[in-house]
């Protein structure tokens, strides 16, 4: 997948598949703000490209997932 930057704001995500990082390798941007999500899949540490993330207004517990992600 070619894409590079990915809004889901305001969308009333629970949850996101957990193959959802492999699926978008190459994601730079990622907009998950004003949904409700309580945890991040661990494949969003196979985003190495990941240079920004907004997570505000969700019900997100851990970051832990995006610890990998060198970029942030």
């Amino acid at each position: 997948s070619h894409i590079l930057d990915l809004s889901l704001e305001a969308n009333a995500l629970t949850e996101l598949p957990p193959a959802f990082g492999a699926s978008c390798p190459a994601l730079t941007r990622l907009n998950l703000q004003q949904n409700s999500l309580a945890q991040l899949p661990a494949s969003l540490a196979q985003l190495p490209r990941l240079r920004e993330v907004w997570l505000g207004d969700n019900q997100l517990r851990t970051l832990a997932p995006l610890e990998h992600c060198s970029g942030l």
